[in-house]
């Protein structure tokens, strides 16, 4: 979502965000770098029906308590009945006492200073400590004190609220360790993450008021300001303590910033579907596009935007791009450089994969980053400052300036049993911007329709989940799902990725401007092997016959493609004949190059999963022969060089994978003939004569660039 990666959990105990026996609830912890957006999530992921959200709970016993702060209805800390109820349920009352030793244990075994203690230090499956150390004893003891108060506090708040699952949104990741340390706590972990550079900037203000401290004066009242140098600094060390603590609990997941505001519904399902909360993830109705509907909270500290509530809008926080000054924003990208690509972002600060287009945001209000100046429409809470209005109303789509009527978009998506991803790809085309009609048909491919898609429709993006009886494969399905729709415009979409909600709008636009396109693409993300992930936006607008001939064109993947349907008419469906589907539409597009244009829209629209097994793809075997059927059905392939090695090059490979050492080399030597650095013929040669795994051999590829296709 995605923008979203995640590691799958061991152990499906609590998956589904209900209390255990001991009546231990899941706590959703989100880690990261202040100024991130954490307030935003927080406050989405607590409006889920199973969960409660309660701020940055590390701040209740140093700051908020101590201060006399506000809490997110409104009323100060010690009058909120809610916190009034959760301190009696789990301490017997809020003594100044407990209060005290609770902090001090936080400074003794949380801070950020005990991480590396944390992290080389053995514990049992209990979490208890191991090291026989004498120093190390008293450190352990803490630990397991702490970790009991916190487990009292989070049993306390799901208690009052009725809730199965606790979102803390304290963000430091050396707390977090300890809880997870501690044993005592169901810790799963969203880490957010947002562009330091954006970070820095919204460090670097000054005189933001802190609401929840009214009534307060001095520093106290304003939200903290730090240099751009510092926070980058912080910001670095806070990622990579943040991969750490994922690594020793079972849930864990990265959410960035820039997602979470250009694709809520798809970013926050896909980031609970990954913690193993599977029941909330269905149930994500306050969540739009553009916007999300929030009610008051009892969420501590944090974010002055914890105080509005209502339909908020969403806006991309960038002002970074243009305000931060030139020299700034190379010193940020120096000191965080390395973290910076690691986590999906262009050093050169270009514009962020999955942002919205400045067009969806006319006149709308930025949310979720920490204090930035930028304020959210809605309704403050009793006591804390009234935020500014916004404009609302009817959202701009950017399609206004179209001539005539808007065309229908039919929308093809094939699935077998991917249940779960199906319905992200859904959401994806239902939450598009557009603002014409589309349709959306899914295929089931041998197995039966699931009716539960179709609820997922609304006015204007109706649903539909048919079944193919037919010949059993990718390309029937796809032909099956064309028989059922009726637009001019069709545009098909693969059951494990999912789109950004601008991509139709800005593919229709440019179809309607150029009528001699039959076909048009996208840039995509690439979402390789864990936290790797690859943008490829494309380097050309038209796609040349000896541009389609030398490569497939990541940017014509079959996730990204709008059709006029006239394209079938003059080239026919996909050909059910290839050998179980592979490559079919790479095999289509050579039957349409001759009849009319193919275009790219070099924008990121699409997330493109790259690490998913599929149904629709076979053995090697198949795979060579699929390519053999395509070099013999496309002659034309031998005209260019590079081209022409590529697909000797992928069956050498297959031929490889397979074992059959003599058959991979002949091929692999075919290849190198035609071009000697064809990279699938160099792998198969590596494959056959080492005896390398073929899995790990397109991992390593996978890992350290965009993989070979």
């Amino acid at each position: 979502m995605g923008s979203i990666d995640g590691r799958a959990a061991r152990s499906e105990a609590g998956a589904e965000g209900v209390p255990g026996a001991q009546g231990v609830p899941v706590v959703l912890y989100l880690a990261g770098s202040g100024r991130s957006g954490s307030t935003l999530l927080e406050r989405m992921l607590g409006m889920q029906p199973s969960c409660v959200n309660v701020g940055e709970v590390i701040e209740l016993f140093r700051k908020v308590s101590v201060g006399g702060e506000r809490c997110g209805c409104g009323e100060p800390f010690a009058q909120c009945p809610f916190w009034s109820r959760v301190g009696e349920t789990a301490f017997g009352g809020w003594s100044p006492e407990r209060m005290r030793e609770i902090a001090t244990l936080q400074r003794r075994v949380g801070r950020q200073r005990h991480v590396p203690r944390l992290l080389a230090a053995r514990f049992g499956r209990s979490g208890r400590l191991l090291d026989r150390r004498a120093d190390q004893s008293a450190f352990g003891a803490d630990l397991a004190r702490l970790g009991e108060a916190y487990a009292r506090l989070y049993a306390a708040v799901a208690e009052v609220a009725g809730a199965g699952v606790v979102v803390d949104a304290s963000k430091w990741p050396g707390h977090g360790l300890a809880l997870a340390r501690s044993g005592a706590v169901d810790l799963r972990v969203i880490h957010l993450v947002r562009d330091p550079r954006g970070v820095a900037f919204s460090w670097s203000k000054t005189d933001v008021a802190r609401p929840q401290a009214a009534g307060m004066s001095g520093a106290t009242a304003r939200m903290a300001a730090h240099g751009a140098g510092a926070t980058a600094l912080r910001w670095t060390a806070f990622q990579l303590e943040c991969d750490a603590l994922r690594a020793v609990v079972p849930y864990s997941t990265r959410v960035r910033y820039e997602d979470l505001v250009a694709r809520p519904l798809v970013t926050v399902g896909e980031a609970l579907r990954t913690l193993g909360l599977h029941s909330a993830a269905h149930d994500v109705r306050h969540i739009h596009h553009g916007t999300v509907d929030l009610s008051p909270s009892h969420g501590l500290s944090g974010n002055p935007s914890r105080f509005t509530s209502g339909a908020v809008r969403l806006r991309l926080d960038e002002a970074w791009r243009q305000a931060m000054p030139t020299r700034t924003r190379r010193l940020v990208t120096t000191l965080a450089l390395p973290v910076l690509i690691t986590h999906g972002y262009s050093a050169r600060g270009g514009r962020t994969p999955g942002r919205h287009d400045e067009a969806t945001t006319v006149g709308t209000a930025a949310v979720g980053t920490e204090p930035s100046g930028a304020r959210s429409t809605g309704t403050a809470a009793p006591g804390a400052p009234a935020p500014g209005t916004a404009a609302t109303g009817t959202r701009a789509t950017g399609t206004e300036d179209l001539a005539g009527e808007l065309p229908l978009v039919s929308v093809v998506i094939p699935t077998r049993g991917r249940p779960d991803l199906v319905e992200l790809a859904v959401r994806g085309v239902v939450e598009q911007d557009y603002a014409g009609e589309m349709e959306c048909v899914v295929v089931h491919d041998q197995e039966a329709p699931d009716p539960a898609l179709e609820q997922l429709g609304r006015d204007h993006r109706r649903v539909r989940a048919v079944g193919n009886a037919g010949s059993p494969g990718l390309a029937a399905a796809r032909n099956a799902g064309l028989l059922h729709t009726t637009g001019s415009l069709v545009a098909s979409c693969d059951d494990d990725d999912v789109w950004h909600p601008e991509k139709i709008r800005l593919q229709v636009q440019r179809m309607v401007a150029e009528p001699g396109l039959l076909v048009l693409g996208a840039g995509i993300r690439l979402l390789m092997a864990d936290d790797h992930v690859v943008d490829w936006p494309g380097d050309s607008p038209l796609i040349t016959r000896h541009q389609l001939l030398r490569s497939r064109r990541k940017e014509l993947h079959s996730s990204t493609l709008l059709i006029r349907r006239t394209a079938y008419t003059l080239a026919g469906g996909y050909d059910e004949t290839l050998p179980h589907s592979y490559g079919e539409d790479y095999e289509w597009l050579l039957r349409v190059l001759p009849h009319g244009g193919i275009g790219v829209v070099n924008q990121v629209l699409a997330d493109i999963r790259k690490s998913n097994p599929s149904w629709f793809r076979e053995r090697s075997e198949v795979v060579a022969s699929a390519l053999e059927y395509l070099l013999a059905g496309h002659p034309e392939l031998a005209e260019t060089r590079p081209g022409h090695a590529r697909v000797l090059g992928q069956i050498a490979f297959a031929h490889a994978t397979l074992g059959d050492r003599r058959t991979a080399l002949r091929w692999a030597a075919r290849a190198l003939g035609r071009w000697p650095i064809a990279p699938h013929a160099a792998l198969a040669v590596v494959v056959a004569v080492t005896g390398m795994s073929p899995q790990v051999a397109l991992s390593v590829t996978r890992r350290v660039g965009r993989g070979i296709t």
